[in-house]
């Protein structure tokens, strides 16, 4: 498909649009609610490693 525009013009374009700031500030952050069913997590987990997690999880 052929715009009749110069190639040079099109990509400069692409790049805008690629490089714009986004439409939503990403400073605006999900809160997400927290629970107070528990006081936590459960002693021995340990949420950095996912090995261990799915291992507790799984048992």
């Amino acid at each position: 498909m052929r715009s009749g525009r110069p190639l040079k013009e099109i990509i400069e374009d692409a790049l805008r649009l690629a490089l714009r700031e986004p439409e939503f500030p990403q400073s605006k952050r999900l809160k997400l609610p927290e629970s107070n069913a528990f006081p936590g997590v459960r002693h021995g987990v340990n949420l950095d490693s996912s090995a261990a997690l799915l291992e507790e999880m799984e048992s």
